[in-house]
């Protein structure tokens, strides 16, 4: 069995729960085909130190290392001391692996740049291949092209001495080509999990017809309140609909705003703030269809955990969902295109589509299925760590 190194810009924890819970996803799925040691160092306000978490499962090889810094903010050296810290995390954890007699075969690193910077080192050090997984919406919407030019080379010079890229979907896949990468780059889709049983956390429908989304509240990417601006007409000529949003996030002010201004009634719009994974897969099972109105994304596992839980979805063509949501799915739409969305719902609550929850759930399953992202990472560690290694 590999014994392979994760090493991760954004993980769960105490402070976040919810903070990319697609890569823990990930990373459970590669436990259960490869022996794993994860790294994760980053500041927090509500935790300091070192922390360990082995996972007790006979079929998942995973120990979490975490290590948690008070950012500093001190003028002029506050980064410099950030860095300092971030380093030490480092090397605290590394050492601890030492004496575990922890010897990697390759060292797998999710999201640029820092955590990339320190598996470069590692891959020189210890003569051992280095992947990267990229999931980050920034090099198609713009943003990476906003950094400086010496982290822009920085990144493709760490992207190109990779072994391996992956990217979650075609789009973000197409976004990294376009850098002039040419390290081979292979799709690594996201895992979604199975529906949960519905539990008293939500109401009973009495009647509504319940409309479901989940998203953070980052409005140039997300388009939360284009969503709620979009179903406005649509809720108010009919009072048997409701909205339901999961998701918090800088924007929140914004959405709230835009909700006081729609004239929406209160019965027919319900937020809900961030929950739990379980919580969201619960959700799923309570509304009727799901929306993704986003401007960008480069997966959306709400999307495809709405598709698993066997109910049609009407989602944007923004990068991601549109690759999975087929005629048995729902409804593919343009960005920003509200009448489009509003004839979507009707479309889809009269019944006049090819929807079928049945073929939907199973497609699924089999493209992205723990198994089966399993299976993806055993193949592609086959192929790309070389024999001698092992």
């Amino acid at each position: 069995m590999h014994s392979i190194l994760f090493l991760t810009r954004w993980y769960p924890d105490k402070t976040d729960p919810q903070n990319a819970v697609f890569i823990k996803k990930h990373t459970i799925a590669a436990a259960k085909v490869a022996k794993i040691r994860l790294v994760y160092v980053t500041h927090s306000q509500l935790e300091k130190g070192l922390t360990i978490r082995k996972h007790e499962e006979e079929s998942i090889h995973l120990t979490e290392y975490f290590y948690h810094y008070h950012s500093s903010e001190t003028p002029m050296i506050g980064k410099l001391i950030n860095i300092i810290l971030y380093l030490y995390g480092h090397y605290k954890i590394f050492s601890l692996l030492k004496k575990e007699k922890f010897s990697p075969n390759m060292v797998h690193v999710h999201m640029m740049s820092r955590p990339a910077v320190i598996a470069f080192v590692c891959s020189k050090l210890l003569k051992i291949p280095y992947f990267i997984t990229e999931h980050w919406t920034g090099y198609a919407s713009g943003s990476f092209e906003k950094f400086n030019t010496f982290k822009k080379r920085l990144m493709i010079f760490l992207f190109n001495q990779a072994k391996l890229i992956t990217a979650v979907s075609p789009s973000l896949e197409e976004a990294l080509q376009q850098l002039g990468i040419q390290t081979p780059i292979r799709i690594l889709p996201n895992v979604v999990e199975a529906p949960k049983k519905s539990n008293d956390f939500f109401q009973g429908k009495n009647g509504w017809i319940q409309i479901g989304s989940v998203s953070d509240f980052y409005d140039e990417k997300k388009n939360v309140s284009g969503l709620i601006l979009a179903l406005a007409p649509l809720l108010k000529k009919n009072s048997f609909i409701q909205l339901h949003i999961v998701g918090d996030g800088p924007d929140k002010e914004k959405i709230l705003h835009c909700l006081s201004n729609s004239g929406i009634s209160e019965d027919q719009i319900k937020l809900y703030g961030r929950l739990s994974n379980d919580t969201v897969l619960k959700f799923m099972q309570f509304i009727d269809l799901y929306v993704c109105y986003s401007n960008i994304e480069t997966f959306s596992v709400a999307t495809a955990e709405a598709l698993a839980s066997g109910k049609p979805v009407i989602t944007t063509k923004c990068g991601g969902p549109e690759y999975f949501v087929d005629k048995y799915g729902g409804i593919v739409i343009e960005k920003g295109n509200g009448k489009a969305l509003r004839e979507a719902v009707l479309k889809l609550i009269k019944g006049k589509n090819t929807f079928n929850p049945s073929i939907s759930a199973q497609n699924m399953h089999r493209k992205f299925g723990e198994a089966a992202i399993s299976k993806l990472f055993l193949n592609l560690y086959d192929e790309f760590i070389p024999t001698k290694t092992l």
